[in-house]
């Protein structure tokens, strides 16, 4: 049920950028980004990670 909430809510945002209303699509957003629990694997993802030392070849 999350990912068709989600689905509808990124369709809602483009379709409010699209009529004119960036700031509403922004609040949607930021809304949807900041309410919700992360499960453990988009925690890692989210963690700002050094950039891997590119191997000699």
């Amino acid at each position: 049920m999350r990912v068709e909430r989600e689905i509808v809510q990124d369709t809602l945002a483009r379709a409010l950028v699209d009529a004119g209303e960036p700031a509403r699509a922004a609040r949607l957003l930021h809304h949807r980004a900041t309410a919700r629990h992360h499960h453990t694997y988009e925690d890692l993802l989210l963690t700002a990670r050094a950039p891997a030392a590119a191997s000699a070849g």
